[in-house]
């Protein structure tokens, strides 16, 4: 993605180096982009990259927790952590899940919905301790 609208930018504006300012997700696309293409790709486009509230770090993770956490969750057929059905998806976790998920899913009861997929992503990163593709 990053590359993209980059060489659009580049393209629209007639400069030949760009300055990237992320936020959130956005820090991530850039961490990962840079971790694959760093030398082909952005040295030559771009000047600068400033991270505005990068969310790369989750706490130690395990593979095993991966495959009873979000692999469960997905297997309810829930999409969205904190989404508008999140109340009904908490009571289901709750019942089905440990303890450890049952918190999990009640402490995102007041947070931003986030695509499960996404925090699947987060985790691969963690358990495989390097930027790669979902």
């Amino acid at each position: 993605d990053d590359p993209a609208f980059i060489d659009l930018i580049l393209q629209e504006t007639g400069s030949t180096k760009v300055n990237y300012i992320g936020y959130s997700m956005g820090t991530t696309q850039m961490f990962y982009g840079l971790s694959q293409i760093e030398k082909t790709y952005h040295a030559n486009h771009m000047n600068k990259f400033i991270a505005l509230a990068p969310c790369i770090y989750f706490e130690p993770t395990r593979y095993d927790e991966y495959v009873e956490g979000y692999d469960e969750i997905r297997k309810l057929g829930i999409n969205v952590i904190g989404g508008p059905n999140w109340q009904s998806h908490v009571d289901t976790i709750c019942a089905t899940m440990s303890e450890k998920w049952c918190q999990s899913a009640k402490y995102n009861l007041h947070t931003e919905p986030q695509p499960l997929k996404s925090r699947e992503w987060y985790t691969q990163i963690t358990v495989s301790d390097q930027f790669q593709e979902y």
